[in-house]
């Protein structure tokens, strides 16, 4: 089944400092966890500077823009890529009650936030590559690299 292409931008607004040290790390991991299982390209801008933000809310306010985007490999259509980060985002106890957003970037201003030429595409688990412009690297997980340095010592000698 091909997918047609798409992009989609998620929005994490912290209330202040304090709520983007304690929640930064375990929201934009879980959403490079999406990333992965569904085989999107994604790219994190933290502590993004968006025009209007403050205007639009309180000058505390700290704001990380994740960019996704479907490619060959993608695995699911936006629709429902939109309907995943919906349900894990408004159950109860939700980062909402303790004062951070994440919702989903409106299609009209996408064009205003075009997809970095910088970005991560998930491979085939544990492998990743790493887009530079016209430059692209493969990398393995820091983790499972440990993980086979750990077996390798581990492994006994004839």
């Amino acid at each position: 089944m091909r997918i047609k292409r798409w992009r989609l931008n998620i929005l994490v607004i912290y209330y202040d400092q304090k709520r983007a040290n304690n929640y930064r790390f375990n929201i934009l991991q879980l959403l490079k966890n999406l990333s992965s299982i569904y085989r999107l390209d994604y790219a994190i801008s933290e502590a993004h500077q968006f025009l209007n933000l403050n205007e639009q809310t309180n000058d505390d306010n700290i704001a990380d823009l994740v960019y996704f985007r479907s490619n060959e490999y993608s695995r699911l259509e936006v629709k429902e890529l939109r309907l995943v980060i919906s349900n894990i985002f408004r159950r109860v106890p939700s980062p909402f009650e303790e004062g951070v957003e994440i919702c989903t970037q409106l299609n009209k201003v996408l064009p205003a936030y075009p997809f970095p030429k910088d970005f991560y595409r998930p491979l085939v688990f544990p492998y990743i590559e790493y887009h530079k412009g016209s430059e692209k690297k493969l990398y393995i997980y820091a983790n499972e690299v440990m993980n086979i340095i750990e077996e390798e010592q581990a492994f006994p000698l004839n």
